[in-house]
């Protein structure tokens, strides 16, 4: 069976209250309808280079695309560490976080 995002990112958080409402919110509003049917193991650096394009072209702030960013990190961080990945697709050298402002 294949695990997915939209399964995957929240059981086990921690943290403040609002803190797990953010990663929420990032990740039901801008990380699962995008990402959330592909299989944890079948997300390519190119499919992470296809959607920072589609944060560029759709979230205004360049602090909420890399808190976005950020949050899918963390996601494939966590199935990195509970032996879902193998590695970091988000860690690829060709998929370019936007630059802070």
């Amino acid at each position: 069976m294949a695990d997915y995002i939209a399964t995957h990112w929240a059981p086990g958080r921690s943290g403040a209250p609002k803190t797990r409402q953010n990663q929420e919110r990032r990740a039901r509003l801008h990380i699962v309808p995008h990402l959330g049917q592909v299989p944890l193991t079948n997300i390519t650096a190119t499919d992470l280079r296809a959607y920072t394009a589609k944060l560029e072209a759709t979230v205004a702030s360049v602090d909420s695309r890399r808190g976005i960013l950020s949050e899918l990190s963390s996601i494939l961080e966590a199935a990195v560490d509970d032996k879902r990945l193998a590695r970091n697709p988000m860690r690829s050298k060709s998929v370019r976080w936007t630059k802070a402002s």
